[in-house]
């Protein structure tokens, strides 16, 4: 029985399950302008990376019903690698058509770059990255919504009397 137990045990060293990493969308409307293209955004964020992993119109809702993401550190694998928009993670093996078919479009569609993929993106740099990981939603992730109400809310108390 020892001897049993002992090779079930080694076994079990070799398998490594991946991690179920949240998801946070926030509404571009709460850190833009409404009167900016990137208001009418939703920029979904990877909580392993601390970055957006991706990018869609808000009216685009079927893409928010990604909650989580399979992550494995030891075999270097995301299971949202192939569209991931974060350039700079090292999960990244990003494919434009791959990417295209997950909006059921087609790349020219999407108004892709045709160098996407080569650099990275402006909402992945430093100063974006460090907006997004106050607006993290950890550990679970959700939805962050722009709120009128809430905008006047703050005014109000802003306002010095």
């Amino acid at each position: 029985m020892m001897l049993r137990d002992k090779n079930i045990d080694e076994s079990r060293k070799e398998i490594v399950a991946p991690l179920s990493v949240g998801v946070t969308w926030v509404d571009g409307q709460v850190i833009f302008r409404d009167d900016r293209k990137w208001a009418k955004a939703f920029f979904a964020l990877c909580h392993y990376s601390e970055s957006v992993f991706l990018l869609t119109p808000k009216d685009w809702i079927k893409a928010t019903t990604i909650t989580t993401i399979a992550v494995s550190p030891l075999e270097k694998y995301c299971e949202r690698g192939y569209m991931c928009l974060d350039f700079d993670c090292k999960f990244n093996i990003f494919n434009r058509d791959l990417f295209s078919k997950e909006f059921d479009s087609g790349s020219f569609t999407l108004g892709l770059p045709l160098d996407i993929g080569s650099k990275t993106l402006w909402f992945n740099t430093p100063k974006y990255k460090n907006i997004w990981k106050q607006l993290l939603m950890k550990p679970h992730g959700g939805i962050l919504q722009f709120s009128e109400e809430k905008l006047r809310q703050w005014e109000e108390k802003s306002i010095i009397h």
